[in-house]
């Protein structure tokens, strides 16, 4: 009775959720003709942030059309969510930041990262007014970030440590909406705002005199502007039954991650059409974020790492359970894209490494 009571309390929630993501995605861009002529389809986890910028750009952009793929867009509150939706087999593939999708990987979601999103855009803003000159001064102090094991909750964690602090004893965390968390710092409510990457923009053109005290693109969030942030997992068994919806996935991705290099201001007008954000603030973030579909093999292998040291995965998952990057690699040949197959085979090159080390 209780696992069905459950089951019935979890489809429940994803038919709001499904629900939201359509209307989002159909309100926002005609797909009509070319979701009738396509050919292949997947699901997609969406999460309102820039940082899944790849996302809405091929939406916006009808790359998905270019592939004959229709992505089935749904949005989520929360990667907790998206989690549990990939678990439940509900969903193909998702974005995510690293530290949920090496979380949920570690703890046996059957799923891998396929492909990046982009490096670096984390930063924590105070009001003018603020003592607060850096992370050492966050004692007693409430910050407001996305949730426990979030990529901004976990870098704070990390970094607040090497300043000898101990979150959750020294200073509060406390879980709120992006656009709740910079009006909490606007009235008061938070001494901090520490988010990914449009937030902390936001938050510098709404709150008057407020001011960046850390950013990873200055070396004064751990570990640094090679932070990976967003990457995209998709799931084993989708993954094997379907390697070549899986590929025309990371074509669009690859496409819409060049929209993003090159055409930045139409590319933050989309984004923040489809996430809420004004696109200053989303152009903003643009520049801050370093966007490549490579992901950072070195950052995945840190950031496992620290979710096991920090106690949110009970085991190190080993490198081959958390990336493949061979479809990845196939993708960029077709598409012509030797700037980025040269970094990927750099980090195919680290990734042998690690697995020799592992073995």
């Amino acid at each position: 009775m209780e696992q069905a009571a459950s089951r019935r309390h979890f489809f429940g929630v994803m038919g709001r959720i499904m629900g939201a993501g359509a209307l989002m995605a159909g309100g926002a861009v005609p797909f009509g003709n070319a979701f009738a002529q396509a050919k292949d389809s997947i699901g997609v986890g969406w999460l309102r942030l820039a940082c899944t910028g790849q996302s809405f750009v091929s939406a916006g952009a009808g790359h998905g059309a270019w592939q004959e793929l229709m992505l089935r867009h749904q949005l989520f509150n929360a990667g907790a969510e998206t989690i549990e939706a990939l678990s439940a087999g509900v969903l193909d593939s998702s974005y995510l930041g690293v530290t949920p999708a090496i979380a949920a990987i570690s703890r046996g979601v059957p799923a891998k990262i396929y492909v990046g999103g982009h490096k670096r855009g984390m930063g924590m803003v105070v009001t003018g007014s603020s003592p607060i000159k850096s992370i050492k001064d966050l004692r007693g102090k409430n910050v407001a970030t996305l949730g426990r094991g979030s990529l901004p909750d976990m870098q704070l964690r990390v970094t607040a440590k090497e300043f000898g602090l101990e979150p959750d004893r020294d200073f509060n965390l406390i879980t709120l909406p992006s656009a709740d968390a910079v009006t909490a710092l606007s009235k008061g409510g938070v001494d901090a705002l520490m988010n990914c990457p449009e937030w902390p923009q936001v938050a510098l053109t709404s709150v008057k005199g407020s001011r960046f005290v850390a950013t990873d693109i200055d070396n004064t969030l751990w570990h640094g502007p090679n932070t990976q942030c967003v990457v995209v997992i998709v799931t084993e068994a989708f993954a094997k039954k379907s390697p070549t919806i899986l590929k025309k996935l990371l074509h669009v991705h690859v496409k819409a991650s060049r929209m993003m290099v090159q055409d930045p201001a139409e590319s933050a007008r989309i984004i923040a059409k489809y996430e809420g954000a004004p696109p200053q603030a989303t152009q903003l973030a643009l520049k801050h974020m370093y966007v490549s579909p490579v992901p950072s093999i070195d950052s995945v292998v840190k950031w496992r790492d620290k979710m096991n040291e920090f106690g949110f995965t009970k085991r190190k998952a080993k490198i081959d359970e958390l990336v493949d990057l061979a479809p990845l690699r196939e993708v960029l040949v077709e598409a012509g894209e030797k700037e980025w197959l040269a970094d990927l085979d750099k980090e195919i090159a680290l990734l042998n490494d690690v697995r020799k080390r592992e073995a």
